[in-house]
């Protein structure tokens, strides 16, 4: 009996693993002062990402857009945008499209670069604003549609191409310092099958403490 348990155990755990095999987590580092972005472009799969600084080993502690030297005590931020290629030739050519903008607040603005990097981290949600580009109006920032998504949040690579820059980061880059820093996280989401195979097994197990419990019972009254 303890064997058969040790083989439904071994098969739940089985089962827990499949997809396991990752890659290992590596940092994202976005310029505020590079007008081409950062290309986000691993292998597609399922990632978790959160905001780090200079001490967890990034290249950036926050990033400053409005103001060009690290002493400046306002306009701090961790808030970058990410564009498909599409969206990116969009903004350089005057076509319409969307990009969407991740935060952890609409007005994300702090005093030094250690201020934005903590708030940005403690936060308990991170939004990620639907934005539009539409040709002829410049600095149209309106937010279409917003998701609150738990930190650090996970998401789903597709395998097209993500550029990644601060806001206002195509544009003007002449008072800009810093940038923003991310880990990302390969991680394993179980297919339904593995699923499957998983509460199977933990049924199955279920079952055999069950039998397991009642010869126990009925051995002792005998």
């Amino acid at each position: 009996m303890r064997g058969l348990i040790k083989c439904c155990i071994a098969a739940v755990m089985g089962a827990a693993a499949v997809g396991a095999a990752q890659a290992s987590p590596f940092i994202v580092n976005i310029s505020a002062t590079s007008g081409q972005g950062t290309v986000f472009d691993p292998a597609p799969g399922w990632y978790t990402a959160q905001w780090i600084g200079t001490a967890q080993g990034g290249a950036y502690d926050a990033e400053n857009v409005t103001c060009g030297s690290p002493t400046c005590t306002t306009g701090w931020t961790e808030g970058f945008v990410s564009f498909e290629s599409a969206a990116i030739n969009a903004i350089r050519n005057g076509l319409n499209g969307q990009y969407d903008w991740y935060t952890v607040n609409d007005v994300a603005n702090y005093s030094s670069a250690l201020a934005a990097l903590n708030a940005f981290q403690t936060a308990g949600t991170v939004l990620d604003n639907h934005m539009p580009i539409v040709a002829g109006v410049p600095n149209n920032y309106w937010i279409i549609s917003t998701d609150t998504i738990a930190q650090p949040w996970t998401f789903y690579f597709d395998g097209q191409p993500q550029y990644l820059v601060p806001l206002d980061g195509l544009t003007d880059q002449s008072n800009a310092y810093g940038g923003v820093s991310l880990l990302v996280t390969p991680t394993a989401v179980p297919e339904p099958a593995t699923w499957t195979l998983m509460l199977g097994g933990v049924a199955g197990l279920g079952a055999l403490l069950r039998r397991r419990r009642s010869a126990d019972r009925v051995a002792f009254t005998v």
